[in-house]
C-alpha cells in the first residue's frame, strides 16, 4: 500500500464513522496530514528536484587576513538535506 492509498483508506475511514466516534476520526485526520507531509517530503524541495544546479556549493573560509572561495561537491542538499546522488545535483525520489 502506498502513501496515498493509505490517505484514502483513512478518509473512507472517517466517513463511515461519521461523528460515532470523534476520537478515532481526530486519530485518522492526524493520520491523514502526517502521510501527507511525509508525501510532499517524499518530492524533495525545488533544489534536490532539479530546478537549481546545486551538484557544487561555494563555501566561503574566513582567515586572518583574507576569504578564500572553495567550490565543494555536495552529498546532501543544502536546502532540505535530502541525499544527492544524481549526476545532476538531483536526489533520488
Amino acid at each position: 500500500m502506498d502513501i496515498q492509498e493509505a490517505i484514502s483508506e483513512f478518509k473512507m475511514e472517517n466517513a463511515l464513522l461519521g461523528v460515532r466516534n470523534p476520537m478515532k476520526v481526530s486519530r485518522n485526520d492526524l493520520a491523514i496530514s502526517a502521510l501527507q507531509e511525509q508525501a510532499e517530503r517524499e518530492k524533495g524541495c525545488k533544489y534536490c528536484r532539479g530546478e537549481h544546479n546545486i551538484s557544487t556549493v561555494s563555501v566561503t573560509r574566513h582567515t586572518s587576513d583574507r576569504e578564500i572561495l572553495t567550490k565543494i561537491e555536495t552529498l546532501y542538499c543544502p536546502s532540505c538535506g535530502a541525499l544527492m546522488d544524481g549526476k545532476d545535483g538531483s536526489h533520488a525520489v
